[in-house]
């Protein structure tokens, strides 16, 4: 999703808009990130995160996960900068919408559906899913606030438009063209890539358990991002990247890409990413839906079918060129119609621009100026807070540790006497030490108001 929201506003960037980024730091922030989204926007707005709510499977309410700072802060902005449009990513804080002056058009870019999306995860008994999920009624509330919704493929377009009467348009995933040119005449490792939602790791599992199980001739199997701390088969063969600082480095790492997700809903930016560096790739038709492939390789419906290809591609390597050439030619149409969908955005008559004063153009550059250099300085001081923080809990975590073992060192001392002392030879004292050992225990265990498990496990 983060790959979505900066290319999108790195194209409306490119066609001569100014984009002012506010950040609701539900995932927090640091020093390099906040500098790096200092240099790349006309200016860059954190929104402090102070509420949290317990995570649990089900719906959620609407506004549930909402702060009135969003707004607050929002309102403050469009005067001050000159804003026209508002562009929102989900519907997670979609209420500060309602709140916004009634010149500025507001877009919902929806990422994915949300309708009771925990149900998708009722028969996997080994995932808990917590993430976004909402009624039909509330998700249908969140996109009548907007004024334009965008939907990341036709199949979500049509369930968007009947169930709101805002207008729905499609844009697909924006990527720029990579292409790498490599020789494939072998074939040695099989690449996944993926954060670590529920989806991916459902997909990414299942798909080693079976192919372990089934493949007739094991090629190495390499898996990068935050997905790998999920990774439940242990094999010789798998090999784990994490997350990765470079995604090129990983294309070129790899002879084919696979996307084995049977399930899910939204666009798979994995597929669109794997196709813009025309590397060969094969997957389910859910992990292709809003590309538009007719490819027999982008459309397999079953994991015994996926690792029948792999086997026919370790038997005829050169099978990997003509999968690459595929590629390349599914991104390019890929590519075009998305372009063309983004470039009727801001021609329709929907959209009425506020024309500025001559007085107003001159101005904003030096507002823009002094509101980058007010953040940088609020930046600066929270970064320098939130260090001071994570030193004060790791100070206290470090003190009460040290109290901890302070006050289990009679209870270790004791434990060892009593291993020491031979029952034949000594019963009274074993019995003493034994006697002793246990009211050290009851007397810890009284003051913590922890259980017998808790206290015998430590």
């Amino acid at each position: 999703s983060s790959i979505r929201i900066y290319n999108m506003a790195k194209y409306l960037q490119n066609l001569g808009h100014s984009i002012h980024f506010v950040y609701y730091a539900d995932n927090g922030i640091d020093k390099v990130h906040c500098q790096y989204m200092q240099d790349t926007w006309d200016t860059f707005t954190v929104i402090e995160k102070t509420k949290s709510i317990q995570r649990r499977t089900g719906n959620y309410e609407l506004d549930e996960w909402y702060e009135e700072t969003i707004q607050k802060k929002v309102n403050e902005l469009i005067p001050l900068l000159q804003i026209d449009v508002v562009w929102t990513n989900y519907i997670f804080y979609s209420q500060f919408l309602d709140f916004l002056p009634n010149h500025v058009f507001k877009i919902i870019d929806t990422h994915d559906k949300f309708s009771d999306r925990y149900k998708l995860f009722l028969d996997k008994k080994d995932i808990t899913y917590t993430w976004f999920s909402y009624s039909i009624e509330n998700e249908a509330l969140s996109l009548d606030r907007a004024d334009l919704i965008i939907a990341i493929t036709e199949e979500e377009e049509k369930y968007f438009s009947d169930i709101t009467n805002t207008v729905t348009k499609v844009i697909g995933h924006l990527e720029v063209e990579h292409n790498l040119e490599k020789e494939y005449n072998s074939f040695h490792k099989i690449g996944f890539i993926g954060g670590d939602n529920h989806i991916n790791v459902v997909a990414i599992n299942d798909f080693l358990e079976y192919y372990f199980s089934k493949a007739q001739n094991i090629v190495q199997i390499i898996i990068a991002g935050n997905v790998c701390n999920s990774i439940n088969i242990k094999n010789k063969n798998i090999s784990l990247m994490g997350k990765i600082d470079s995604v090129d480095e990983f294309y070129r790492e790899v002879d084919l890409i696979i996307n084995p997700l049977f399930f899910g809903t939204g666009q798979k930016i994995k597929s669109v990413e794997a196709l813009s560096y025309g590397v060969p790739i094969i997957s389910t038709p859910v992990g292709f839906e809003g590309i538009n492939s007719s490819s027999d390789y982008h459309n397999i419906e079953t994991l015994e079918k996926m690792v029948d290809i792999i086997h026919s591609i370790v038997q005829t390597p050169r099978e990997l060129k003509t999968l690459s050439d595929i590629s390349k030619e599914v991104f390019t149409s890929y590519k075009r119609e998305t372009e063309k969908n983004i470039s009727h955005l801001f021609v329709s008559e929907r959209i009425k621009l506020q024309s500025r004063k001559d007085d107003d153009k001159k101005a904003l550059p030096s507002i823009i100026l002094k509101y980058r250099q007010d953040m940088q300085k609020k930046f600066d001081n929270l970064i320098i807070q939130n260090q001071k923080e994570k030193i004060e809990r790791l100070e206290t975590i470090v003190k009460e540790n040290n109290a901890k073992i302070e006050e289990f060192k009679p209870i270790l001392q004791l434990l060892k006497e009593l291993s020491d002392q031979r029952a034949l030879y000594h019963p009274i004292k074993k019995i003493k030490i034994y006697k002793k050992l246990m009211r050290s225990y009851y007397k810890i265990k009284h003051k913590r108001k922890i259980n017998d498990y808790i206290i015998m496990s430590r």
